[in-house]
């Protein structure tokens, strides 16, 4: 079976190659197509993407999680004794339960996304100073960061 990921067919189109999004390989004005000298320096581009997912990830929960705190502590629901006040729903433990992974799961994504910005600006002065040895580390680092996060943050409980 055949998988096609898409075709974008230009007809009678000029752009500049200048303008094309290319930090490490090269096209000529006459067409040529020139590589990078390292193709591992193309998981830098993907490092940064994938570290941008998990950040975009926690922020993202984060939005979420604060909503339903703020909700919980405003709602009021069942007055279990005669003559007193509704309580918060968030006094409610299963409330409680339902919300508390989903805060502890904010703060992990975001503490992990500090951690891994800070390794990849690491790695980015290493390989500008021709050191390729983070690449492989940074990218088994983002590929599965990005692939928890995206999988975890939409269903933190």
């Amino acid at each position: 079976m055949e998988v096609t990921m898409g075709i974008c067919c230009l007809i009678m189109c000029e752009f500049r190659s200048t303008k094309c999004l290319m930090g490490l390989a090269k096209l000529s004005p006459d067409g040529t197509f020139t590589k990078p000298a390292n193709p591992k320096l193309l998981y830098g581009t993907m490092s940064l993407t994938r570290a941008a997912i998990v950040g975009m990830s926690f922020w993202i929960l984060s939005r979420a999680i604060t909503v339903a705190i703020r909700y919980s502590a405003v709602r009021r629901q069942s007055q279990l004794k005669p003559g007193e006040p509704e309580s918060q729903i968030i006094a409610y433990k299963t409330q409680q339960y339902k919300l508390l992974p989903g805060l502890a799961m904010a703060y992990a994504t975001k503490f992990t996304f500090d951690h891994v910005w800070r390794l990849f600006k690491e790695a980015q002065k290493k390989i500008a100073a021709g050191d390729l040895s983070m690449l492989p580390e940074m990218h088994a680092i983002t590929s599965g960061l990005k692939a928890f996060s995206t999988s975890n943050i939409h269903a933190p409980c």
